[in-house]
């Protein structure tokens, strides 16, 4: 069988001017582009129903969930490995993994803990994780639109499912725990007792067009109890029609021209302020201190921040597919690059779920066209890659990063 990324293979021009001029179509349609919400959204509903088109079908998908591109190589997994290497640059070298108390992660139903530890967990497809206290808290995507949240103790057993999420976020500290259902309200929760915790606002969903909604918790800030008109508390979301919303009691002044945000702490906020018709998005870090931003640019898209605050991830300002062609961490204070990864390869991909260790370096899952690689990645761009290679397709990363 003629294998698409083989140089000695027949079909290799044919199918090398079908991912050209799918990528053309794709990038020529002027429709308004989703955000990476959206896009993580749309990927998760590609994985669950395990869509793998033929380069002919391959359109058809591009209208139900443009604008995200999905390359096919005519759906079969490659059996060698294509050559797969990060883009040479001055500040990337391969690096020793940092502390193994700093990594955890999920992969093949195991929850690898930072502590060494290893347990199994329930069989699920999930995703967004994240640590409350001393819990594991992921998300399962559902039959239809909404999922259900998992929390498991740490010896991997399930102490609570809630049903009907809508997605949730854990504040920095790892104290708060605040989610939205399906039924539109946003809940904040500090602990297990009926008093640990409180609807801090109702009917915040929004339709964002198709399966895709807004209303999602992105960040928490402030200390427990998380309560609507006490305390000092704040929850962020994004709303299709009144951008990112400041939900809580607290007074921190909120940017009014962002339109996304995604990620607060320590009086830094990551937004987007401009999403142009060709898909491009601009944004920066907003001080609370100073009431202003930090910088701006339309050069990378500013998402998490890490634990120690000092850089913050710069995922390309445009991007089409299941993920990223490549990732950049930047300095928190002057949106400046410091460290970049790009594997190489047409095939190539990073998937769009990354991850902050307590250490302060980047965990990515990385896509090489038949194999999927963890990969850790350094402030300054020294990266090595964790355990070994993973047979699969894109649609389905084995990984589950856990975000700290």
């Amino acid at each position: 069988m003629n294998h698409p990324n083989d140089p000695t293979s027949s079909d290799t021009p044919w199918e090398e001017a079908m991912s050209r001029d799918f990528d053309a179509r794709v990038r020529d349609l002027h429709e308004a582009p989703l955000d990476v919400l959206s896009v993580k959204g749309k990927a998760r509903k590609i994985r669950r129903n395990r869509r793998a088109a033929v380069a002919g079908s391959v359109l058809g998908v591009a209208a139900i969930i443009t604008p995200i591109a999905v390359l096919s190589n005519g759906g079969t997994t490659q059996t060698k490995e294509p050559g797969f290497a990060p883009s040479p640059t001055e500040s990337q070298t391969v690096s020793d993994p940092v502390a193994d108390d700093a990594i955890d992660y999920v992969v093949g139903g195991v929850w690898h803990q930072a502590d060494g530890d290893d347990v199994a967990l329930p069989d699920g497809n999930y995703y967004n994780a994240a640590i409350w206290g001393d819990r594991l808290v992921a998300i399962e995507a559902g039959a239809e639109v909404f999922g259900t949240i998992d929390i498991f103790d740490d010896a991997g057993d399930l102490v609570e499912s809630i049903d009907n999420a809508a997605g949730f976020a854990v504040s920095s500290d790892g104290t708060i725990l605040s989610y939205t259902t399906g039924d539109g309200d946003l809940i904040a929760r500090w602990g297990d007792g009926p008093d640990d915790r409180e609807i801090l606002a109702s009917d915040v969903l929004g339709s964002a067009g198709g399966e895709s909604y807004g209303g999602e918790p992105v960040s928490v800030i402030g200390s427990a109890p998380c309560e609507a008109e006490a305390g000092d508390c704040l929850v962020r979301i994004n709303s299709d029609t009144n951008g990112c919303r400041g939900i809580g009691s607290s007074d921190v002044p909120l940017p009014d021209d962002a339109l996304r945000c995604f990620d607060e702490q320590d009086a830094l906020l990551s937004a987007t302020t401009e999403i142009r018709d060709d898909g491009v998005t601009c944004g920066g870090l907003w001080s609370a201190d100073t009431a202003t931003y930090l910088w701006q640019n339309c050069d990378y898209q500013a998402q998490d921040i890490s634990p120690d605050g000092e850089h913050v991830v710069g995922a390309p300002s445009q991007y089409d597919g299941l993920g990223y062609r490549e990732i950049s961490i930047l300095d928190v204070r002057t949106g400046e690059e410091s460290g970049r990864y790009a594997p190489e390869g047409q095939a190539s991909s990073i998937w769009s779920e990354v991850a902050w260790t307590t250490a302060n370096t980047l965990l990515l899952s990385v896509y090489d066209g038949a194999n999927w690689h963890l990969i850790e990645l350094a402030p300054d761009g020294a990266f090595t890659e964790l355990g070994d290679p993973i047979a699969g397709d894109e649609f389905d990363s084995p990984y589950l990063l856990i975000r700290h």
